[in-house]
């Protein structure tokens, strides 16, 4: 998977009891923690038009895990706080835990409702869930909620 607003998997490793992760550094917070921190001086605010282009760039990854593969990814735990920042200030999606794939040649699937709830659409397997999961991301950038 490659795509520059995901986060991207450098390696793995399968041989011990729990396996470990290795992604690319992202060292400059993640989206729900820059708007709640707004408020303090060393951290410089998102001004509008930067929360509406990071709000884009995730639409684009979403797009890309939905029309990019032969079998579409669900990303199922879509919230600010799993968009993280690199050094270039770039917007990456990541925390795939949740995520599946949907079966080639199928259209939805039936599953347990999985995610954060405040962010899980009430039509949860319906297609307009992802419409839905993305304002409440664009509301959530704008004004957060508790």
């Amino acid at each position: 998977m490659s795509h520059n607003h995901i986060l991207k998997l450098i390696g793995c490793c399968l041989e011990t009891q729990i396996p470990i992760l290795a992604f690319e550094s992202v060292e400059y917070g993640n989206l729900r923690d820059r708007i709640l921190s707004a408020s303090q001086p060393q951290i410089e605010p998102l001004l509008m038009k930067h929360r509406l282009k990071i709000a884009m760039d995730i639409a684009h990854a979403l797009a890309y895990l939905h029309f990019g593969f032969p079998r579409p990814i669900v990303y199922r735990d879509f919230k600010t706080a799993h968009i993280l920042f690199n050094e270039e200030n770039v917007a990456k999606l990541f925390d795939f835990s949740l995520s599946i794939s949907i079966p080639e040649g199928e259209t939805h699937i039936t599953d347990t409702v999985m995610g954060t709830w405040g962010y899980c659409a009430p039509e949860y397997q319906s297609t307009d869930c992802r419409i839905y999961v993305g304002a409440i991301m664009c509301a959530d950038s704008v004004h957060p909620c508790g």
